[in-house]
């Protein structure tokens, strides 16, 4: 898929594809073992992970495999968290999400800003018809984060990861462009 660079925005956010210039931001949200309970790799443990990170997420931004955003502070421009857009299937119009918030910006409404931007542009600027997140069953922030969005839980993965030697299960939230369309309307 050829992606535009587009530059989202929301009222406290601003939201583009990552840069060699935010390893040390995405290190550091990857090296918080608590916002990394409930991701598929363990906590990252040099710098050299985030940059490596960072030149996949350019490389896949390139062949249009993938596409990795940031999500910045307006105000600061700090880096605050990521978004991803990844398992592209163009026939199908179907992708994948994954998204990450750094542990002082939970409970702020943030992500959800974040996310509703993002969702906007999958569906209007990408046309996109569907888009599926995974999360641990555990992770009630983000299954509340996704329901608020208009996704429904359409099943349970039994032992999909396994992270740090601890097998764990997925549950498939998926959103279809028109209930997201329905949802934004109301």
């Amino acid at each position: 898929m050829k992606f535009n660079k587009p530059k989202l925005e929301s009222t406290r956010l601003s939201i583009h594809l990552v840069s060699r210039n935010d390893a040390p931001a995405i290190y550091d949200l990857h090296t918080d073992k608590e916002a990394m309970a409930y991701w598929s790799c363990p906590p990252y443990e040099q710098l050299a992970q985030a940059e490596k990170q960072i030149d996949a997420a350019l490389n896949d931004y390139n062949s249009g495999s993938a596409m990795m955003f940031g999500i910045y502070l307006k105000e600061s421009g700090a880096l605050i968290g990521t978004l991803s857009l990844f398992s592209i299937h163009e026939e199908s119009r179907r992708a994948e999400i994954g998204y990450m918030l750094s542990r002082a910006y939970w409970g702020q409404g943030l992500m959800t800003e974040a996310l509703g931007s993002f969702l906007t542009w999958c569906f209007r600027d990408l046309n996109l018809h569907r888009l599926e997140a995974d999360i641990d069953p555990t992770n009630a922030a983000s299954a509340n984060l996704l329901k608020r969005c208009g996704f429904v839980l359409e099943g349970l993965l039994r032992e999909r990861w396994t992270v740090g030697g601890k097998v764990t299960d997925s549950e498939l939230y998926g959103l279809l462009s028109y209930d997201y369309e329905k949802t934004i309307s109301i």
